[in-house]
């Protein structure tokens, strides 16, 4: 189980640094969840979803691999744009990666 007790606050449509990537909130789990504390896209080039957890410390991805290719589901269309589009504008990405 992933850890989200006492970690920052976080909310849809926010930006988290996980493991050195930049990564948008594309679900904040609430209550319990075995999954972590949210749900982020992260990978411009080839978006990707990961359930995210705090150590108490940092942030860091769930070692499970996500079960969907982010670029082509619907749920998660508006936040592999909105990835592409911080890309592009250089605001958190190195434009040389």
């Amino acid at each position: 189980m992933l850890s989200k007790k006492n970690h920052p606050k976080i909310e849809l449509k926010g930006w988290i640094n996980v493991e050195g990537e930049e990564c948008l909130i594309s679900q904040v789990y609430q209550g319990y969840s075995l999954s972590g504390a949210c749900e982020v896209v992260t990978n411009p080039e080839r978006p990707i979803n990961k359930d995210v957890g705090w150590d108490g410390e940092k942030w860091f991805f769930s070692k499970q691999e996500p079960l969907v290719n982010a670029a082509q589901t619907s749920r998660l269309k508006e936040f592999v744009d909105e990835l592409k589009r911080e890309r592009q504008s250089g605001r958190f990405f190195d434009k040389k990666s």
